[in-house]
């Protein structure tokens, strides 16, 4: 058996190779970018690096995840993927287009009343937290409406009122959305999206953990990193869409994302004094003197 210092392993035994990591942040504010999709929105926007993102040609891999997210909570509980109400009443149907904005179950049934006919009223089980709606003239019918979850009916379902009433069969949901995803085109995750049913760009899913008016934190709690296939990023698009494919409106506000880029190599020792556990105790174990 070979002394301590002479042992040598072979190049093509992995053991004689350890993993380096290199890490680096990428930092954008989303006032910087290049291209805004959709306007005030500010949810989908294009961002163009002067200094590209590049896999070094000797790297073994490079992988991204969203370190940090920061957000005002600027986005209201009722906007366009959610205020319309169809009624039929009297032979005539009508759609009615809610306000967009933050509401409790008074303010709601004040915008609704200045939206409908005057013949309807409406009351609050406080509870069961079911809203019912009466209509002193005739009997009618709520169609199927994007409104369905605030109010408190099933998903494309129609409900027809009995004797001029109508109590809703769920509860009011006043609370908005409670979380929505940081999408980027560029970068495929393998992530399943249960709305597509299908491998998404989804880098982070992001909890909605404050109150109207403030501001969302995030801050990365697990080992998640996605690989990337591009061996370099220079133009990336981050789009941030709620758990139903609808962008997030920001009202003209904006956010900051901090991308960690991690770049692993696999390097030869070079110090022949570097071994690991197992060679160490297989020497001991073989040493002349110790037999």
């Amino acid at each position: 058996m070979l002394p301590l210092k002479q042992m040598k392993k072979s190049k093509n035994d992995t053991h004689s190779y350890y993993t380096h990591e290199e890490i680096f942040n990428v930092i954008i504010d989303s006032r910087n970018g290049t291209v805004f999709n959709n306007g005030s929105m500010n949810s989908s926007i294009e961002y163009q690096l002067d200094d590209a993102v590049r896999r070094p040609r000797d790297a073994k891999s490079m992988s991204v995840s969203v370190l940090k997210f920061t957000c005002p909570i600027s986005f209201y509980q009722i906007n366009s993927s959610n205020n319309k109400l169809s009624i039929t009443m009297n032979g005539n149907t009508l759609i009615y287009s809610l306000p967009y904005g933050n509401y409790i179950y008074s303010t709601f049934t004040t915008a609704l009343g200045l939206l409908l006919p005057t013949t309807f009223s409406f009351s609050f089980n406080t509870i069961n937290n079911r809203m019912t709606i009466t209509n002193s003239t005739y009997n009618f019918t709520i169609n199927p409406s994007s409104i369905w979850e605030v109010m408190g009916f099933a998903y494309n379902t129609s409900y027809d009122s009995f004797n001029r009433v109508l109590t809703m069969p769920y509860t009011v949901n006043f609370s908005g959305i409670y979380s929505f995803n940081i999408h980027c085109q560029e970068i495929s995750t393998r992530n399943i999206d249960s709305n597509t049913s299908s491998i998404s760009d989804i880098l982070a899913s992001v909890p909605i953990n404050n109150a109207q008016n403030n501001i969302i934190y995030y801050e990365k709690k697990t080992d998640d990193e996605f690989i990337l296939t591009n061996q370099f990023l220079d133009t990336f698009t981050i789009n941030l869409i709620d758990d139903i494919g609808n962008y997030i409106d920001l009202n003209n506000q904006h956010y900051n994302l901090v991308l960690q880029f991690r770049i692993r190599f696999d390097e030869e020792r070079q110090d022949r004094n570097e071994f690991d556990f197992y060679d160490i105790m297989g020497y001991e174990l073989n040493h002349p003197n110790l037999t």
